[in-house]
């Protein structure tokens, strides 16, 4: 088996698209939100500095009823996720209120440390609605660098081993790895049977995947310290599979050789939080030489059957 490993250089100078793409990861959640229903603004509150028992200065949610003619009931607003207790709701203004349409609401939000380092967690807001039964914002003291590079920098496949051919009866272990500077990603890796698909839409819909990993915790990481955003490394993430192509369900088709697709999914660690869906992963140059789209997300390998 081949595996091949290429290196990327993180800078200051990274495209912007990397800033909006992470930007899609805070707000996917209240996307959902910001539909006919409600909206919530702001959709991530950066708190300042405050000192060990006292609180920062507020930051106010603003709850909108967008429907264009339903009255719409708010109920008490909670604040969920790792770091919860290191915020606190101080006035609730939207509890128990009954919003007309394009009429607002705020709660008042603080932070509220009681020890030192960078917290995370988020503002829900219940609701009777029928497309918005809550309402999430994310929560956030003053970003270290860590914080930023998680924000600024989505993660990369930085290696791969699969084999070119693999055959059907056979037994594999995949292999591959994620370079990125959250604490923690679950990752999937999926494989998609390609007989009888039009050019350019295998692997386009994962529910057509014969076998899939499922959501998977690293095996263990490696430090990557040649990648750095502002000092602070990388951390290289490893996740392995096996598995069986006819006991995962490849269809056994004549003889032959039979191009599969193969994708690879992560979460972060506040997509798990969040309840987000997994999102598909870049795959860089020189990592594989068998791209199926020009975006970089499939990989071409091949099964065959005696």
């Amino acid at each position: 088996m081949k595996q091949t490993k290429t290196k990327h250089s993180f800078s200051k100078q990274l495209p912007l698209i990397f800033l909006s793409v992470i930007t899609v990861l805070f707000a996917s959640n209240i996307a959902r939100a910001n539909d006919p229903d409600l909206s919530i603004s702001p959709v991530f509150g950066l708190f300042p500095h405050a000192i060990l028992g006292t609180d920062s200065p507020i930051i106010t949610f603003s709850v909108k009823n967008t429907h264009p003619t339903n009255n719409l009931e708010l109920y008490a607003s909670s604040l969920t996720g790792t770091h919860a207790t290191e915020f606190t709701i101080v006035l609730d203004n939207c509890n128990t209120l009954v919003l007309l349409p394009d009429q607002e609401c705020g709660v008042d939000v603080a932070y509220s440390p009681t020890s030192f380092g960078s917290k995370m967690a988020m503002l829900q807001v219940n609701t009777n609605a029928t497309n918005s039964p809550a309402l999430f914002a994310f929560l956030s003291n003053d970003e270290d660098t860590r914080k930023e590079a998680e924000r600024r920098l989505p993660p990369v496949l930085f290696s791969v081993n699969i084999p070119e051919n693999m055959d059907r009866n056979t037994l594999y272990t995949l292999n591959w790895s994620i370079l990125g500077y959250h604490e923690s990603y679950q990752s999937v890796i999926a494989l998609f049977d390609c007989a009888g698909k039009a050019a350019g839409t295998c692997g386009a819909n994962f529910a057509e995947n014969f076998a899939n990993s499922g959501l998977i915790t690293a095996t263990g990481t490696t430090p990557q310290p040649a990648w750095t955003f502002n000092g602070e490394p990388a951390v290289e993430h490893h996740y392995s599979y096996a598995f069986t192509p006819a006991s995962e369900g490849f269809p056994a088709y004549a003889s032959g050789s039979y191009e599969i697709v193969v994708r690879f999914y992560r979460k972060n660690n506040m997509d798990v939080m969040s309840g987000e869906a997994s999102l598909s992963l870049m795959i860089p140059g020189n990592l594989s030489g068998t791209y199926y789209d020009n975006e970089g997300r499939r990989i071409t390998k091949y099964i065959t059957i005696p």
